[in-house]
């Protein structure tokens, strides 16, 4: 297997078109064509469901993909950071984050309240985390993880709430009650946002409810969730802000499908870490207070959705939160 496969496959995984990808990659469309064959017979699998020029990632693509993008973004930090070392920069915000959405939110009202700082943001594994904080290979890591060690320091922590989602044509175990976890245990779950980090919160609810969930689907896509739930006859447990913001947009059979979970508690704690410093400098500074105060007028949001979108339910803060907060 090559670099440049993997490299040609995340473009066409993008474009969902061989033509398009070819022009965005400067080749011939039968060598890009070839390419994306080689590799799928080196791999022993088809990724794609081809028609005609249109090629849509099947889920062992979309399972891939998650794996090929982290693989290809840790290249690039690497690439960057000997860029620094030669050249002596690299004074920039360093941000790692374990996931998407929330740190792209972040680093962009940062950039727009702040513009006389530069901030660059990488994902990277889980595992890496405390490796690049305590190295100081960057400033600040956004985890789903608690990392304890006596060098690093918490500045925020958030508890959002994963609200349940069940195809439409599933009645729903509460009948306007409770709702437990446990009674869809033997139901299909696609699982969205499948980072590692995700996945690992996403058992967690399951362990909590004492069951296995049976995993048909795992994509790190969101868009459209409601229609793949529906498609693929499953549930999913997603984070509350991802569903609420998009919420008028959902058809009103999918909003009736969409249950907080009393029990467990199914929620994912967002934990940001920076290596502790004598004298850290101004532009940490900046991001650090900027960080607290985006913490806590996201947890203002997701209450103000959670209120607006299950008026039914008391003390909806209460709700969700848990020892981790």
């Amino acid at each position: 297997m090559e670099l440049n496969q993997l490299q040609y496959f995340r473009v066409v995984a993008q474009t969902q078109n061989i033509t398009a990808a070819a022009e965005r990659l400067h080749i011939a469309q039968p060598t890009l064509s070839k390419v994306i064959k080689r590799l799928e017979e080196d791999l022993g699998f088809q990724l794609f469901d081809r028609r005609s020029s249109r090629l849509t990632l099947n889920p062992l693509g979309e399972a891939y993909l998650v794996y090929v993008e982290l693989a290809l973004d840790a290249l690039a930090r690497g690439r960057q950071c000997l860029m620094n070392m030669k050249t002596g920069t690299g004074n920039e915000i360093r941000l790692a984050a374990t996931f998407d959405g929330v740190p792209n939110l972040m680093i962009e009202q940062f950039a727009m309240f702040h513009p006389e700082h530069s901030i660059t943001a990488v994902r990277v594994d889980p595992d890496e985390v405390l490796t690049l904080l305590l190295n100081d290979h960057v400033d600040f890591a956004l985890t789903l993880s608690s990392q304890e060690h006596l060098e690093l320091e918490v500045l925020s922590c958030l508890v959002e709430p994963l609200l349940l989602i069940i195809p439409s044509g599933m009645q729903p175990f509460n009948n306007g009650s409770c709702t437990h976890l446990t009674d869809y245990q033997h139901e299909r779950f696609a699982i969205f946002e499948g980072d590692k980090d995700q996945y690992d919160t996403f058992l967690r609810c399951c362990n909590q409810a004492e069951f296995v969930p049976i995993i048909v689907y795992r994509s790190t896509r969101t868009q459209k969730v409601h229609s793949l739930v529906e498609r693929l006859n499953a549930c999913t447990l997603m984070p509350a802000l991802i569903v609420l913001q998009n919420w008028e947009n959902l058809p009103e059979e999918t909003r009736r499908h969409v249950q907080m979970v009393d029990e467990p508690r199914c929620n994912r704690a967002i934990y940001l870490y920076r290596h502790r410093k004598e004298h850290p400098s101004e532009e940490l500074d900046a991001f650090a207070d900027f960080s607290v105060r985006f913490f806590r007028n996201m947890d203002e949001e997701i209450t103000r959705l959670l209120t607006k979108c299950f008026p039914g339910k008391e003390i909806v803060k209460e709700h969700y939160r848990s020892e981790q907060s």
